[in-house]
């Protein structure tokens, strides 16, 4: 297990806006041939693994490109998935999905496509 430095921040506006939360302190993560140090956090509800800051984007050369879905980082492209969520529903089932539509008029309606493509 890497050491945690004393090194730490507060961090606002990740769980709730009107709590802010202070890092244990940094890691060292290894990315490729990247080393860097990540703060840690513990005991929040967040969908994801971490958040990469302006910090380790700015110091790495890094790109965001959204036309071509991807993030280079010192060279390294990786491919981001903006518009991917995939969505199974069940045979003879209703199913409520929330998404932004091309025409706002209609408030609901329904496919007979089995197919569906749209971007939410």
């Amino acid at each position: 297990m890497p050491e945690i430095d004393e090194h730490t921040i507060t961090f606002s506006g990740i769980e709730t806006a009107d709590k802010p939360m202070r890092s244990f302190g940094r890691i060292p993560i290894e990315f490729n041939s990247l080393k860097y140090r990540f703060h840690i956090i513990d005991n929040i509800n967040f969908p994801y693994d971490g958040i990469i800051g302006n910090d380790f984007l700015s110091d790495n050369y890094s790109n965001i490109d959204f036309k071509n879905e991807s993030l280079t980082i010192s060279q390294v492209e990786l491919a981001l998935k903006f518009n991917e969520p995939i969505y199974t529903i069940a045979p003879r089932t209703e199913t409520i999905i929330e998404c932004s539509v091309l025409n706002p008029e209609i408030g609901d309606g329904r496919s007979k496509s089995r197919r569906l493509n749209f971007n939410c």
